[in-house]
């Protein structure tokens, strides 16, 4: 039996599945609970959420780093 898909990666996957699906097989599938538009967007959404944490885990990784070096800077005045 297949499982859910429980990394980003996999969920974004399945999801892009499901639209292209859905797309190939409207006959089958005429009023699908979600609509593509729907899923795609959800996707959209979710990989711009992504994008921002891995944007704001860059900024701060920065601001550590200038943090450490000004510590380094006031540690070595001080010696």
């Amino acid at each position: 039996m297949a499982q859910f898909p429980r990394d980003e990666t996999g969920i974004l996957g399945l999801a892009q599945e499901i639209v292209d699906g859905l797309a190939a097989n409207r006959s089958t599938y005429p009023a699908p609970p979600v609509s593509t538009e729907d899923l795609n967007a959800a996707t959209a959404d979710c990989i711009a959420a992504r994008d921002a944490v891995q944007a704001a885990k860059s900024a701060l990784e920065q601001a550590v780093s200038a943090k450490q070096q000004a510590f380094d800077g006031l540690e070595d005045k001080e010696k």
